[in-house]
C-alpha cells in the first residue's frame, strides 16, 4: 500500500535536464557573447511545465495497458507538486468543515501532501472520460439531452454483471473503476452510476445517487441517478438501463429519452408501477422507498484534496480536466457541489441532508489489498485484454516444450480503446487482426499449448468477436436501415458461434436495438425473447418488447 510519505526510486530529473538541453541546441551556443541572464523563475516555471505535460502524456489511455506501472508517473508528479512549493497559486481546503462531513479514513486520504496512486487513475480515468463526454455531446442542445447521450453510451458499452448473493461470490468481484468498467465493458450497476456521473462531471452537469434502505434479501440497496438540471432532478436507473419515463414520454424512439423527474414520481406512483411485468417481475423500487431515499453524493476523497486542486489549477486549455470539485463554497471558487445540489433539489433537501456514497472509496480500498479470488480475476481479465501473445509450435507431438511463448501484444485492448474513443475504423482492423491471429493455429497445435494459454485464447477470442459486431453497431448507430441489419447481423452470427457466451444477452439487447431502429419491430421483440428471466437486463428487455410491439404493424423507421 501506498502513503503519502512513500518516495519512489524513481528520478524524473533527467526529463527536465533533457527538455533543458534540447533547448539549448536550438538556440545554439556564442562563445563570443557574455551570457544571458538567467531568470530563475522562467526557468522553473518551464522545468513544471516539463514535468505535467510528461506525467500527463503517460497517464494518457492509450499509453498504458490495462494493469499500467503508473510508479514513474507517481514519482513525476510528485516532483512536479514540489516544484509548487511556496507558490500560493490555490486556496487551501475547507479542512475543518470537511472534518464534520467526512469519516476519519476519508478525511486522512484528504490530507495526503503527495499524490499517491489512486490519485494516477483518478486522473486517468480524467482523461479518457473528458474527450469522450465531449464527442456524445456534439449536437446535443439541452443538458437533458447530453445527459441522456451519456446514459445511454454507458448502457450499451457496460453489460450488467449477475449480482452475487453470497458472501463467498461477493469475494470475488472484480473492483472497477470507471476505466477499468469501460475497458471491461462489463460491471454492476453502481459501475455504471459512477461511470455515468463522472462523465457528467466533465461537462460540468450535478447528479445524485438516491439510495434505497438495504434489503432483508442480503442484496444491494437500490440506486437511482438524479441528475440536477434547471432546478429539477431527472431520474436514471442504472441497473434497469433506461431513464424512468416521464408520462409524456412517446414510443416512436427506440429507447426512452423522456426521463421523469423526482417530483413527478412521487405525486405520481403510476409511473413506476408502470415498470412491472405482468406476468413477470415487478420493479423493484416503490415510491415510499424512493421517497425516504437519501441523496449520496457521487465523490470521494480524490476530489477534495488540495493537491489535485493545485493540479486542476495547472489544467488548462487543451488539458483541461475536472478533477477537483468541492463539496463547499470556496473564496477561490463558485458554488460546493453540496450548495449546487441542495439549489437544485427544489426545496426538498439542505446541504446536510445529503451523505457520501461509500461505494467509491470501497472500490478504492479493494484495489489496493484484493483478495486472493478477486486477484485471480483480475489477472484473467489483463491477460485477455493483453492478446494475442505470439507463439511458434514446432511439430505435433504434444511436448509442451516445443511452444515458445512471446511478448503479448495488448491488441485487444487497443482495439477495445479505440471502440470506446469513437475511432472505430481502426479499433474494427485491430479486433479483426486479433481474431485472426487467435484463430489461425490448427488444432493439433491447440493441443500443445498449456491450459491457462487455451482458456485465454478462447476467452479473447469471444470478447473479439462481440466487440467486432458491438464496433459495428456504434459505427452505424445514425446511419440507414441497411447499415442497422449489418450491425444486426454481426450479432446475431457471435449468438450463433457463442450460444453460452459472456456477452450473450448483450448482444441480444443490441440486436434488438439495431433491429428496431431499422424498423423491423417483430424481429426486434424475437431477439430480446432470447433473453431469460434471470438475466439482469430481462426487465428493460420485457419494458421495450412492449414498446416496440405497439410499432408492430407500422412501416416507419423511428428516430434514434
Amino acid at each position: 500500500m501506498i502513503t503519502g510519505n512513500q518516495h519512489s526510486r524513481f528520478d524524473s530529473s533527467w526529463l527536465v535536464w533533457t527538455a533543458a538541453s534540447a533547448m539549448l541546441a536550438m538556440a545554439g551556443c556564442d562563445s563570443s557573447q557574455p551570457p544571458p541572464a538567467v531568470d530563475q523563475n522562467s526557468n522553473q516555471q518551464a522545468n513544471a511545465r516539463v514535468l505535467l505535460e510528461t506525467a500527463l502524456g503517460m497517464l494518457e489511455p492509450d499509453r498504458l495497458d490495462i494493469k499500467g506501472d503508473r510508479t514513474a508517473t507517481l514519482a513525476i508528479l510528485n516532483d512536479w507538486l514540489r516544484s509548487r512549493t511556496g507558490k500560493q497559486e490555490v486556496a487551501q481546503i475547507p479542512i475543518a468543515q470537511l472534518e464534520t462531513s467526512v469519516s476519519p479514513e476519508v478525511l486522512s486520504q484528504i490530507k495526503l501532501e503527495r499524490f499517491v496512486i489512486h490519485d494516477c487513475d483518478h486522473l486517468r480515468t480524467a482523461l479518457m472520460l473528458k474527450p469522450l463526454a465531449q464527442r456524445l455531446q456534439s449536437g446535443a442542445s439541452t443538458d437533458m439531452e447530453r445527459a441522456v447521450r451519456l446514459f445511454q453510451f454507458v448502457v450499451r458499452n457496460v453489460a450488467l454483471e449477475k449480482q452475487q448473493e453470497t458472501e463467498k461470490q461477493q469475494q470475488a468481484e472484480m473492483p472497477h473503476t470507471p476505466f477499468h468498467t469501460l475497458i471491461y465493458g462489463q460491471g454492476r450497476a453502481e459501475d455504471r452510476a459512477w461511470v455515468f456521473a463522472e462523465m457528467l462531471r466533465q461537462l460540468q452537469i450535478d447528479c445524485v445517487y438516491l439510495q434505497s434502505e438495504a434489503p432483508e434479501n442480503n442484496q444491494r440497496p437500490y440506486g437511482l441517478v438524479g441528475v440536477s438540471i434547471d432546478g429539477s432532478l431527472y431520474l436514471f436507473d442504472p441497473w434497469l438501463g433506461s431513464p424512468i419515463p416521464s408520462a409524456d414520454a412517446g414510443v416512436d424512439t427506440v429507447l426512452v429519452d423522456q426521463p421523469a423527474t423526482l417530483t413527478d414520481v412521487l405525486e405520481t406512483p403510476e409511473l413506476l408501477r408502470a415498470l412491472d411485468i405482468a406476468d413477470g417481475p415487478a420493479y423493484p423500487l416503490t415510491v415510499q422507498q424512493l421517497a425516504a431515499a437519501r441523496p449520496m453524493i457521487i465523490a470521494c476523497s480524490d476530489h477534495w484534496s488540495h493537491r489535485n486542486k493545485q493540479l486542476q489549477y495547472n489544467l488548462t486549455g487543451d488539458r483541461s480536466l475536472l478533477i477537483y470539485d468541492s463539496l463547499f463554497n470556496e473564496e477561490d471558487g463558485g458554488d460546493g457541489l453540496l450548495v449546487r445540489l441542495a439549489a437544485g433539489s427544489g426545496g426538498r433537501w439542505e446541504t446536510q441532508d445529503f451523505g457520501i456514497w461509500s461505494y467509491i472509496e470501497q472500490q478504492v480500498a479493494i484495489l489496493k489489498s484484493p483478495t486472493e479470488m478477486q486477484l485471480q480475476r483480475l489477472k484473467r481479465m489483463e491477460s485477455c485484454l493483453a492478446a494475442p501473445t505470439p507463439i511458434s509450435v514446432s511439430g505435433t507431438s504434444g511436448v509442451e516444450d516445443s511452444v515458445r511463448y512471446g511478448q503479448p501484444t495488448h491488441k485487444l485492448f487497443k482495439a477495445r480503446l479505440a471502440q470506446l474513443t469513437g475511432d472505430y475504423a481502426n479499433g474494427l482492423k485491430t479486433y479483426q487482426s486479433v481474431r485472426l491471429q487467435l484463430n489461425r493455429l490448427p488444432p493439433q497445435q491447440l493441443l500443445q499449448l498449456n491450459d491457462d494459454f487455451r482458456a485465454q485464447q478462447r476467452t479473447a477470442s469471444e470478447y473479439a468477436e462481440f466487440w467486432i459486431a458491438d464496433t459495428q453497431l456504434d459505427q452505424q448507430l445514425d446511419s440507414d436501415d441497411q447499415s442497422q441489419l449489418a450491425a444486426a447481423g454481426a450479432l446475431k452470427a457471435y449468438l450463433r458461434r457463442f450460444p453460452s457466451g459472456r456477452w450473450y444477452d448483450a448482444a441480444a439487447f443490441r440486436g434488438g436495438v439495431s433491429l428496431a431502429s431499422a424498423g423491423r419491430w417483430d424481429q426486434a421483440v424475437a431477439m430480446l425473447s432470447r433473453i431469460e428471466p434471470d438475466a439482469p437486463q430481462y426487465l428493460l428487455a420485457r419494458m421495450l418488447q412492449a414498446r416496440w410491439q405497439r410499432h408492430s404493424t407500422s412501416p416507419s423507421s423511428p428516430t434514434n
